[in-house]
């Protein structure tokens, strides 16, 4: 992954799909400059938002009752597809300072 200018990488830039799973999990765009990226300020209030939902692994989805560009402190939950159970730890993540956490669980069968 790349970042817009003004931007950097917080976290892993590269990750791999081995067994139908992304690892390591994917960073995120923190800083300013352009508008685009995970992070963005409202102006003229100093809150930050997260502009983007983390990545999902594969059979699973993102669910939040909020909607873009999401508030510092809004939680977001990992939930799986038919037939297939979170695996793991961290399957919510949250927006803080204009990044979601890291969510690292994953769907399995």
């Amino acid at each position: 992954m790349s970042c817009p200018s003004g931007q950097t990488v917080v976290g892993t830039s590269i990750t791999y799909c081995n067994n139908a799973a992304w690892s390591p999990a994917l960073g995120s765009c923190s800083g300013s400059g352009s508008s685009v990226g995970q992070a963005s300020t409202s102006f003229p209030s100093t809150t930050t938002t997260c502009s983007f939902l983390p990545i999902a692994p594969p059979y699973g989805r993102i669910v939040t009752s909020q909607t873009s560009p999401f508030p510092d402190g809004t939680d977001v939950t990992l939930q799986c597809d038919d037939g297939y159970q979170i695996q793991g730890q961290n399957a919510t993540s949250r927006c803080a300072n204009g990044v979601f956490t890291e969510m690292t669980a994953t769907c399995t069968k």
